[in-house]
């Protein structure tokens, strides 16, 4: 008695799979084929999305750190004034006073 076999095409990667119908385990795989489209000029255009993408992301990148530096600055200030502001804090001990 011959045993039944299913194929089935992974609906992901288009690979070709032969299952074992009585226990489900899978008997033997196949890798679809790649289509071999390596035109000059679409691959070009690829490099050059992704260099423009990358241009995106360094430039967003920059303007967040302007924009946390301008931040940090005002911190900075506000503390400073803070601390000019505040009379009743008492001065830091010198390590000679101590003797």
């Amino acid at each position: 008695m011959a045993r039944k076999t299913l194929k089935v095409e992974c609906p992901c990667c288009r690979a070709t799979l032969q299952i074992d119908a009585a226990s489900g385990k899978i008997l033997f795989s196949e890798e679809p084929k790649q289509q071999k489209n390596f035109s000059f000029d679409s691959q070009l255009e690829q490099i050059r999305k992704q260099k423009e993408q990358a241009d995106h992301l360094f430039d967003k990148a920059f303007r967040d750190e302007a924009e946390r530096r301008k931040l940090l600055e005002r911190k900075f200030e506000e503390a400073q004034k803070r601390a000019r502001e505040e009379k009743d804090v008492i001065p830091p001990r010198k390590p000679l006073d101590l003797d």
